[in-house]
């Protein structure tokens, strides 16, 4: 029974595999609802038959496998830089783990039970950690793959910058609330007018007898207003338009506030 785990393991092949084969080995803790995140750790590319070479070797991972999703499930356990190694999710390190290990509280088994989703998860949080001390900047997806609210194109980049203002070592990011907290401080980005049609002799001259004001780069859950005063009136505005009237050369103000209030 271990040589056909050694054997699905540097094969990356688990379909022969049963929880009775585990069991023959003498490894405990598999069961029906975690054989498939089991055999997928097996078969990723950093698990091979050496990492599996005994038993015990093969009870670390199972035993590892079964810490990351026990903090699932809005569980708080936590796992370990070494354990998420043992199933073959590299890269990771004491700070990246620790924000894993909080972003897998808000997930599911099932969300988690494949090395696959686990890797590209442990990768934006390793990139959170580097982008802490200086390296390269996160993208969108990243952040919003780790349950991060209130960011968006509009104010990325205020992020960005943010993030690589904290601690080099991670320690101001290291975790769901410290890395939010940071986020929903950042202010909302400016608002970006166009007009509906530009009917003028060019269509860049802002000449127009189209009053349709055309408002973009609000943030999802933001409000908006518009004024055409110079700010001593501020109107609600709704969609993404708004319509002013009359002839003349026109001055046009929005500003939005975010859900947390900025």
């Amino acid at each position: 029974a271990l040589a056909a785990i050694q054997n699905a393991a540097k094969d990356n092949s688990t379909d022969s595999l049963s929880l009775q084969t585990f069991k023959d080995a003498g490894v405990t803790g598999v069961n029906g609802s975690n054989l498939s995140a089991i055999a997928s750790a097996l078969n990723s590319a950093a698990v091979t038959d050496t990492q599996v070479g005994s038993t015990a070797l093969v009870q670390g991972v199972v035993d590892a496998y079964s810490a990351i999703l026990a903090g699932t499930g809005g569980n708080n356990a936590k796992a370990t830089a070494a354990q998420y190694g043992l199933v073959g999710v590299t890269g990771m390190g004491t700070a990246s783990a620790s924000l894993l290990d909080d972003v897998l509280v808000s997930k599911t088994k099932s969300d988690v039970d494949t090395v696959t989703v686990l890797q590209k998860l442990a990768d934006a949080a390793n990139a959170v950690i580097s982008a802490a001390a200086g390296g390269a900047s996160l993208t969108l997806e990243q952040l919003t793959s780790l349950g991060i609210k209130d960011v968006n194109f509009s104010n990325l980049a205020a992020v960005q910058t943010a993030i690589a203002g904290s601690d080099d070592s991670g320690s101001g990011v290291d975790t769901l609330a410290e890395l939010q907290a940071l986020v929903t401080a950042v202010p909302p980005g400016v608002p970006v007018l166009a007009l509906g049609t530009d009917t003028g002799s060019s269509r860049v001259d802002h000449v127009t007898k189209d009053g349709t004001i055309k408002v973009s780069n609000i943030e999802e859950g933001a409000t908006w207003q518009y004024s055409t005063d110079g700010g001593k009136n501020w109107i609600k505005g709704s969609g993404t338009s708004f319509i002013i009237t009359g002839d003349g050369e026109k001055s046009v103000n929005v500003r939005q506030t975010d859900s947390s209030g900025k």
